[in-house]
């Protein structure tokens, strides 16, 4: 197998185009990035079977004919409302099946909308297959398991993961006099009105909303709602879902601020670039010390409500560990893992998929875990998942 890795010279491709090269059936892994000194480092560092190439995602013309010397294209290139289409556009027309990590729900559904298209071509795509989404996505067909009628799900992640790898959306330039693209995107996803399933079908509606569940065997926890692709694809799977968001948990304190920022943005006090330079030099102030202790927190994870044998009932499940301790990791690790995937075939499956529509949860995480490791250096089971029935 040839790959392609496109952004290969940020932090996402870095580590996807590493992982890709670990795999004995992948013949060659080629760094593609608009910096191409960079790229050629990375694929210095990682050995014999990588190589680099200069790519400017834009040039469709070229872009096409670098894909068409590939088998399969694992795109790290972001922000994808910008660049998601195009560039899955370009895989299509290349015949060659292709991966990405997008994060913003907008070009999600524009992307879905290519299947007839890449069944036509011969080729399988499937879109956000990162941590969330990704992760989370497998993660409440796991938790959704449980139940005999999911009425509700929720995926969500912690923004207390390690913030200075999280950019899962790496854009083209790595210039310091822009702001970070990940805290554009966030931000983006923070502000106006977010997709969502509600009362039994997709409306825009407010991001920043608060509630408090029970979680299986970690009782109550507050969430913020915020846009994401997992819940507008979701219901998909689960034709009679009333409910499907995605959220945060952390700090309440936090997320009160983050409100009080995503109205500036909204009155236009603020542009998104402005907030975002100021989310960046707000993380690198130092914080106090505090010797309270802090509650466990998912850091990835899944809820579910809804109905098993005849009795209400809410499950969970979410990871006991992040690949290499980080979002980095959990982002790009599982790009990486279609690999296997794709080199099985699907059982000839073509089109653009979600991971929940053509990955198997129970598979998948279980070659995830091969990537997991405790603080003590064991791996154990990746996945905690647990129910409880609610109470009349």
């Amino acid at each position: 197998m040839r790959v392609l890795v496109l952004g290969g010279a940020g932090e996402m491709g870095r580590i996807a185009a590493t992982e890709a090269a670990s795999y004995e059936f992948v013949e060659r892994v080629t760094v593609a990035d608009i910096k191409y000194g960079a790229a050629l480092a990375i694929a210095q560092t990682i050995g014999p079977r990588a190589e680099a190439a200069y790519c400017d995602v834009t040039d469709f013309s070229a872009l096409r004919h670098l894909m068409a010397a590939h088998d399969v294209v694992l795109n790290t290139v972001g922000p994808f409302y910008r660049f998601g289409l195009p560039i899955l556009q370009a895989a299509i027309a290349a015949g060659r099946n292709y991966a990405d990590i997008c994060d913003d729900w907008e070009p999600t559904l524009q992307m879905l909308d290519m299947n007839a298209a890449a069944r036509s071509n011969g080729v399988t795509a499937i879109i956000g297959i990162g941590a969330s989404p990704g992760v989370t996505n497998l993660l409440a067909m796991t938790a959704a398991s449980s139940l005999d009628r999911v009425d509700e799900i929720l995926t969500g992640w912690s923004i207390d993961i390690d913030e200075e790898t999280y950019p899962e959306s790496e854009g083209q330039s790595g210039s310091c006099d822009v702001p970070n693209a990940a805290n554009v995107h966030w931000l983006q996803q923070l502000t106006g009105k977010i997709r969502q399933q509600q009362g039994g079908k997709l409306q825009d509606v407010p991001p920043l909303q608060h509630r408090n569940i029970q979680y299986p065997g970690l009782g109550a926890m507050s969430v913020w709602t915020v846009g994401h692709p997992e819940a507008v694809t979701l219901p998909r799977m689960f034709p009679g879902l009333v409910s499907c968001a995605n959220v945060m948990i952390g700090e309440d304190k936090d997320f009160r601020e983050l409100r009080s920022l995503a109205k500036l943005v909204n009155t236009g006090i603020l542009s998104l670039e402005r907030a975002a330079r100021y989310l960046e030099e707000d993380s690198s102030r130092p914080r106090p010390i505090s010797n309270a202790a802090i509650p466990f927190r998912p850091q990835l994870f899944a809820w579910a409500k809804g109905i098993h044998d005849g009795r209400k009932i809410i499950a969970g499940a979410h990871l006991r560990t992040l690949p290499s301790g980080s979002m980095g990791g959990a982002t790009s690790i599982p790009l990486a893992l279609t690999l296997p995937f794709f080199a099985a075939g699907f059982n000839g499956r073509s089109g653009v998929f979600t991971p929940e529509e053509i990955l198997e949860p129970a598979a998948f995480l279980e070659e995830l875990s091969h990537r997991c490791t405790d603080p003590l250096g064991n791996r154990a089971s990746l996945v905690v998942h647990a129910r409880e029935y609610l109470k009349l």
